[in-house]
């Protein structure tokens, strides 16, 4: 069921990524951590250049490994893009493979025993690249034979494109198109799915949350002062919950998700992304500089910000999350 967001603010067309500023990383290929994959809990970090970061998780491969799949140079038609497009990436639910998605051309790239269930890039085969869509991100689903493709279309709203087994339950795009009068605040950035794939969540950067199929409303930042613009959700273990996260750090809990700290008013890079463990309790977020910030109970595994880069970091992702 669609529940309103009313008001509040925030600007900028994709709010991540207008923060991502800085030198994309350098390397071309992908980079295991060291870790012992076997590890009850671990994540990857993915970079706009097609990088993956394997920690305590066994890596599969990097579309970094062919410069041309996340170009760093502007692409026809398209805004340039010094840190690469690549901006989203989902891993299967047991956590042998994953997917990542090029934002601007929609071609999805897979590894390990990731499936190939068609892509945008196919879709849109016909589409001038200035008309496409930002493909903001990919998301599982509950059996890892299919994913949804979270995309952001010349309306400035967010549309839930799905591939294999996913399902659709509406989107906030179908919404006001039904609704004519309503207005939405803020700039869509992100989406999560509840564990059995019935239902998911878009988030906006004012903090309004909407939600369909069998995911349900359990409150909102909408209406309320918000010090940075949200930029992530994450559904709580059951799906009764989901946590959102801004660029400040802040972490907000909703429903059964447990709030175990945040780093609001603490010196760090901009906050991209929260991942709940899979395996326990707690939550790890990430700045663009690729640091690692644990909370109750989440495992410290790796981080990326010793590498000395920043503003090339888009997210992590986790097993089964």
């Amino acid at each position: 069921m669609f529940r309103t967001k009313r008001s509040v603010r925030v600007a900028a067309m994709v709010a991540l990524a207008a923060s991502m500023t800085g030198a994309a990383l350098a390397s071309s290929t992908s980079v295991a951590a060291g870790k012992d994959p076997s590890a009850s809990a671990g994540y990857w970090l993915f970079t706009g250049n097609g990088g993956v970061f394997s920690y305590g998780t066994a890596n599969f491969g990097a579309p970094a490994s062919d410069p041309a799949r996340c170009p760093v140079a502007p692409l026809s038609g398209r805004a340039p893009q010094p840190n690469g497009t690549c901006w989203s990436m989902a891993a299967t639910h047991d956590g042998n493979g994953y997917w990542v998605i090029n934002s601007f051309t929609g071609a999805i790239y897979r590894f390990g025993n990731a499936g190939n269930f068609g892509s945008p890039h196919a879709k849109f085969a016909n589409t001038s690249p200035e008309f496409l869509p930002v493909m903001r991100q990919i998301v599982a689903s509950a059996d890892s034979l299919g994913y949804w493709v979270y995309e952001v279309g010349a309306s400035g709203m967010g549309t839930v494109d799905r591939y294999g087994d996913a399902g659709f339950f509406g989107d906030t795009t179908s919404y006001v198109k039904q609704h004519p009068g309503v207005q939405l605040n803020g700039q869509p950035v992100g989406m999560a799915a509840t564990p059995d794939g019935k239902g998911y969540w878009e988030v906006y950067s004012d903090g309004g949350v909407f939600a369909f199929g069998a995911a349900r409303f359990a409150g909102s930042m909408a209406n309320r002062p918000l010090a940075a613009p949200i930029v992530a959700i994450a559904a709580s273990a059951t799906g009764n919950g989901y946590l959102l996260v801004a660029s400040d750090g802040g972490v907000f809990a909703f429903g059964d998700a447990r709030f175990a700290g945040s780093r609001a008013g603490l010196p760090h890079e901009p906050i991209v992304d929260i991942a709940r463990n899979p395996e326990g309790p707690g939550y790890w977020l990430v700045s663009n500089n690729g640091e690692i910030f644990t909370f109750g109970g989440a495992p410290f595994l790796g981080t990326l910000s010793t590498f000395g880069g920043r503003g090339y970091v888009y997210g992590m992702t986790t097993k089964r999350g």
